[in-house]
């Protein structure tokens, strides 16, 4: 299975950062933040899907809902954050039946009302159009993989935040078992790509993905079916 380079930080970091990150990196996806917590859209990359699109880039659309240390987790809520991340899928411009993830900051399998919470979330997302994907830590990946197929993991090296790579000779990595791409880097800097710290407090993170488009159902159930 190939592996395409994917990149993502928390705003939109503009037009030309996202072309030099094509040219001198070649990433070729990144990740698209719908909300960084339920009812906080971010606008900057919503209303630039359509002109990353035709720029050649692919998505992993991401939905930053309700965490485990959230006052209110429960089945009820878990439906209603789902039609507001297809909502925002909607008003980005994605087509029907695309992938959207779910944002599962903690490392270990939820249990009691986050793991209500996450089930009706994935389960609620088709009754509005749209298919339910997860983000979550590659030790939670073999329980989010029962709920759903489309799982993106993060699997980080210790000590390995802040370090500065030279976008053309990226460190290797691979895409975890049965997953549609692995972020394997957080908060890194990128020589001769500049990044603030009103974009990213912390940097970029750095993705392999199987596919060109991981919000394009058929493309990635094809891409795990090989």
């Amino acid at each position: 299975m190939p592996v395409i380079n994917g990149v993502d930080c928390d705003h939109y970091p503009g037009d030309n950062t996202m072309a030099l990150l094509r040219q001198k990196g070649q990433f070729r996806v990144t990740c698209l933040y719908l909300a960084h917590a339920p009812g906080s859209q971010d606008k900057s990359w919503i209303e630039k899907r359509d002109f990353l699109a035709a720029n050649g880039w692919g998505f992993i659309p991401t939905y930053v809902g309700a965490q485990q240390d959230a006052d209110l987790l429960d089945a009820p809520t878990g439906k209603l954050h789902a039609g507001e991340a297809a909502a925002l899928m909607e008003k980005a411009g994605f087509a029907a039946s695309s992938i959207v993830y779910l944002d599962m900051e903690a490392g270990d399998v939820p249990t009691g009302g986050y793991a209500d919470y996450v089930t009706n979330w994935i389960a609620a997302l088709p009754t509005s159009g749209f298919t339910a994907g997860v983000y979550c830590s590659h030790l939670v990946a073999p329980w989010a993989l029962k709920l759903t197929k489309f799982v993106w993991s993060f699997h980080i090296p210790q000590d390995s935040e802040g370090i500065t790579y030279d976008p053309a000779n990226l460190p290797p990595s691979a895409i975890d078992a049965n997953c549609v791409a692995t972020q394997y880097r957080q908060n890194i800097k990128l020589n001769g790509i500049p990044i603030s710290a009103a974009i990213d407090s912390g940097g970029f993170d750095l993705n392999l993905c199987a596919v060109p488009d991981p919000s394009n159902l058929a493309v990635v159930q094809h891409a795990l079916a090989g």
